[in-house]
């Protein structure tokens, strides 16, 4: 499935030991270990995301999901989540375990090189890996909705998108 993307400071007063000042340490600390719950209303689906990243809805397609950014300042980053739902089902009928496997299959087709891989009847799951960056993606199946998170991240952000962290937010994709 292809998303369309429109074209879209942490700064610490420090003290003498380089610590942020005021409690600042604290609260950049729980910040970056908290989720916020982005829900649209639209589709009837919810995902936490890390509070940290930017909210960037698209000029295109807003109604069905929306994009976090890790660099605001940066419409093109790699670093990003960016979600997407559906009311249509699967080819206008509801979603089903054999429409399931069949709508994975196709996407396996040209995702040759996805690892990770895992299929039950209303969800599938897998990695694409790549030369110091990784996509995860799942999507989840209920009734005529299909909700879509992807997560886009380089090596060197693997702390704060991946792992844990990604399972933490695949897993808590809800629809109503």
């Amino acid at each position: 499935m292809a998303l369309a993307v429109a074209a879209m400071t942490f700064t610490a007063c420090g003290n003498k030991n380089n610590a942020p000042a005021n409690g600042e340490a604290a609260e950049n600390d729980t910040k970056t270990n908290s989720y916020v719950v982005y829900e649209n209303e639209n589709y009837g689906y919810s995902v936490e995301v890390p509070a940290w990243m930017t909210r960037h809805d698209p000029q295109i397609g807003a109604e069905s999901g929306t994009i976090f950014l890790n660099n605001p300042d940066e419409l093109f980053d790699l670093n990003r989540i960016e979600t997407y739902g559906s009311d249509n089902g699967y080819v206008g009928d509801p979603f089903t375990p054999e429409t399931v496997k069949k709508r994975f299959d196709l996407d396996m087709e040209t995702r040759t090189d996805a690892i990770d891989v895992v299929l039950s009847d209303s969800d599938y799951y897998y990695t694409i890996p790549g030369e110091a960056h990784k996509t995860v993606t799942r999507e989840v199946f209920k009734g005529m909705k299909l909700v879509s998170v992807t997560i886009d991240y380089d090596d060197d952000m693997a702390d704060k998108l991946g792992g844990d962290v990604a399972k933490h937010i695949l897993e808590s994709i809800k629809i109503k």
